[in-house]
């Protein structure tokens, strides 16, 4: 374990009912918010109307901003503080799924920024952006258990123009206040309830299985694992299980905070899902249990030459915690993690593979570079992953998996 510092500013207010506090809430941060959303759910469902009601009862007035795409493209972000700006707002309030979420955080920057916000993203190996300055206080309402964008200080934006996905990343982000109330998800149908659990867990996995031991922090990792794994099959079954809906709730704002506490690993997996959901519309969620198989088989394969991702030793950890894996010897133990894992994901209702997508050769070559131009040095991940490993574990997940037993295939992947 290494020194390391750990900050939470966002204050949380959860459970059930919580939603009925956001105008009060409000009413503390700011006089004139901008509400930003882009859910197709929340519009039909009443919730933007009784969220804008809630605000102007406690004084706050609104402006609605809905004008956001299925991907938050920076430009729909760069009109959001413009129309922040024209509007003399003094607040914004996030309210949707984690790129909803995300827009808020960029806009809340973009209303104070001269230009558009990707001139602070750093998009490629070159780029060495500017340090964001300021952004306005912000306060997010998820409505599905994902990935804890509520309470993190990083927002994924999409460049429509270069076809890059790149995170923006500043302590300015992170959000006043996140109200989380579980009883907002109770209406989120079954397949993007697994698909935000799988944001849960890869938060958590990644850095994980890529981290040395740290056993409190490890504990509280395998804990919320648990937890997720069994709340998700129960929430599927009864979409309003208000214990399982709470408990995925809470995992999501813990497994983006202080489940990583001490962790100084690495993030392959999303990094790599960033190319492919810019160029296929592919849930997150979905991309990432797609390429964790692959991934896995990669890593363990590759372990002498790539120490970080493929410490058998941790895999093996981590089956014998959460798959029942009982086998003492620590490499075989890692590969009948990958295989339970695997079999986990296609319980759950995930597809296990990528093949729904059609990529050549020369694509996947053009995803790979780019996912180590924006993430890396150019040549490589921190992970050490290259370009070169990088195409092997995509072509990887393009290819049906071979696990034994039925494939279910629910990733509503695009086909190029």
């Amino acid at each position: 374990m290494s020194r390391f510092s750990f900050a939470l500013p966002t204050r949380v207010v959860f459970g059930a009912g919580a939603f009925e506090t956001v105008g009060r809430e409000a009413a503390g941060q700011g006089a004139h918010a901008l509400l930003v959303t882009g859910s197709t759910f929340a519009r039909r469902s009443g919730l933007i109307d009784h969220l804008l009601s809630l605000l102007r009862a406690a004084g706050v007035e609104a402006t609605l901003y809905d004008g956001l795409p299925q991907t938050p493209s920076v430009e729909a972000i760069d009109d959001g503080g413009e129309q922040a700006r024209t509007a003399g707002v003094d607040l914004i309030v996030g309210l949707g799924g984690g790129s909803a979420l995300d827009a808020a955080k960029a806009i809340s920057a973009a209303a104070g920024t001269r230009g558009s916000l990707w001139q602070y993203v750093r998009s490629s190996a070159e780029a060495q952006p500017p340090p964001l300055e300021h952004a306005l206080p912000l306060i997010q309402v998820p409505i599905i258990a994902s990935t804890g964008s509520e309470v993190n200080d990083t927002a994924v934006l999409y460049n429509a123009e270069s076809g890059v996905k790149a995170p923006l990343t500043s302590p300015h982000l992170f959000a006043r206040v996140a109200i989380v109330d579980p009883a907002l998800t109770f209406s989120v149908p079954a397949r993007y309830t697994t698909v935000g659990a799988m944001n849960i867990v890869t938060q958590m996995l990644e850095s994980y299985l890529t981290s040395d031991e740290f056993a409190a922090t490890d504990r509280v990792t395998e804990g919320l694992m648990r937890v997720v794994i069994d709340s998700l099959a129960r929430a599927t079954r009864q979409s309003d299980d208000l214990d399982a809906r709470s408990n995925l709730s809470w995992a999501a704002t813990l497994a983006s905070s202080v489940a990583l506490a001490g962790r100084s690993g690495a993030y392959p997996l999303r990094v790599m899902a960033y190319p492919l959901t810019a160029r296929f519309p592919v849930d997150h969620g979905a991309a990432l249990a797609g390429l964790w198989p692959s991934y896995m088989r990669y890593a363990l394969a590759n372990r002498l030459r790539l120490p970080q991702v493929g410490r058998f030793k941790r895999f093996a950890l981590l089956g014998r915690q959460l798959f029942g894996v009982h086998e003492t010897d620590d490499e075989v133990a890692a590969e009948m993690t990958a295989y339970r894992f695997e079999h986990w994901l296609r319980g759950a209702g995930m597809a296990t593979d990528l093949s729904a997508l059609t990529l050549s050769t020369e694509e996947i070559a053009a995803l790979a570079h780019q996912a180590v131009d924006v993430s890396g040095n150019g040549r490589r991940l921190p992970s050490g992953l290259s370009v070169e490993d990088i195409e092997h574990i995509y072509d990887g997940a393009l290819r049906p998996s071979t696990l034994t037993g039925s494939s279910t295939r629910t990733s509503q992947a695009g086909r190029g």
